[in-house]
């Protein structure tokens, strides 16, 4: 669209005119930081990230972008919400940039290419989605790039000999507190195959059995012993694997989904070491909650880095919102008035 001249503008409406306000305003960037541009493609990654967030906060039942644009969201519509979002999440970006220079670190070769690997994965699966929301990929790997570096400053304050060093002894605390390590038999009453209910005579006999399995944990037979043992039964009688200390037990956060809900809230009641015998709407189970470092401490030891961020994100978080106070960045009004959140395409168009 071209730029009116002024005695045309001054027959069109208030609102037409505003509209036409930044005509001819480069919109390719967005906000700018000591020289550094932020460009539009960022910037919408941005709205995306916002968009989900406010999809979260959104009233129960809003579950399409239109809705979400216009539902109430913390006291404003959700289009002003995610591009307040949006914003706070530009500085963000350019508080990580100043404080990765500012401690000097640098990228190791290795981490280079994984952010490469990771670009070029983001790309091929999101395309078609990243292209119809005008995002480059060079946008996608700006971004990876800044998340990268958060991290880095991330482990740099909290990991070991950091301003704010936390403790193999401390995390240890956070992943019993937080986990349950559960082992169990399912005795299923419910076809998934069909999506139905056995027939209450199949429904009796895996009540029988799960009773039967019960009285045998409950009498001290091992879980262990019980589930190869089960699991052989089910396999026709050839063990389906080796069977090793832990292999068997599921660790359960109390968000945990699977294998349902009722499940998990039954189990992070119990008392370690008591066998429990109870159903959901698909199951019965034979189950009994241990100690979350018995036997196997892989799962712990191999989630180090995952429970100390778990720990602290709320807290980096605030320090990152703390150190961007001293964050001067510039924003393009024209630009952002350009990428509003009702532009955001988030399905196929249609033919």
């Amino acid at each position: 669209m071209k730029c009116k001249t002024r005695a045309a503008a001054l027959l069109m409406s208030a609102a037409m005119v505003f509209s036409l306000a930044a005509c001819g305003a480069d919109t390719s960037w967005v906000a700018e930081h000591e020289g550094n541009k932020m460009s539009a493609g960022v910037y919408i990654l941005s709205e995306i990230d916002a968009y989900y967030d406010a999809l979260d906060k959104a009233p129960d039942g809003v579950t399409s972008p239109k809705d979400v644009m216009k539902a109430q969201i913390d006291g404003k519509t959700g289009s002003q919400f995610i591009t307040e979002r949006a914003v706070e999440y530009v500085k963000q970006f350019y508080t990580i940039e100043k404080l990765f220079n500012e401690k000097g670190l640098t990228f190791s070769e290795d981490t280079e290419q994984n952010i490469v690997k990771n670009t070029d994965y983001l790309w091929e699966y999101s395309q078609e989605f990243y292209e119809r929301n005008g995002i480059s990929k060079q946008a996608v790997s700006t971004l990876n790039q800044n998340l990268y570096k958060s991290d880095m400053l991330f482990f740099d304050l909290y990991g070991e000999g950091g301003e704010r060093t936390v403790g193999d002894s401390e995390i240890e605390d956070y992943y019993v507190s937080t986990r349950a390590r559960v082992r169990y038999i399912p005795f299923a009453f419910f076809d998934q195959s069909k999506m139905e209910m056995l027939p209450d005579e199949e429904k009796a006999k895996a009540e029988e059995k799960a009773n039967s399995y019960f009285e045998r944990a409950k009498a001290g037979e091992d879980m262990n012993d019980l589930i190869a043992e089960y699991e052989t039964e089910q396999n026709g009688g050839t063990a389906p694997h080796e069977h090793t200390p832990g292999m068997h037990d599921a660790i359960i956060k109390e968000t945990s989904l699977s294998p349902s809900s009722d499940f998990v809230k039954e189990m992070f009641s119990a008392p370690i070491g008591e066998v429990k015998l109870f159903s959901d709407s698909t199951s019965y189970y034979v189950a009994v909650k241990v100690d979350p470092l018995a036997d196997d401490r892989s799962d712990f030891e191999g989630n180090h880095a995952k429970l100390l961020q778990e720990m602290k994100k709320d807290e980096f978080d605030e320090y990152l919102l703390e150190q961007s106070k001293d964050v001067q960045v510039t924003f393009n009004d024209a630009a952002i008035k350009r990428y509003t959140p009702e532009k955001l395409k988030f399905d196929e168009p249609e033919e």
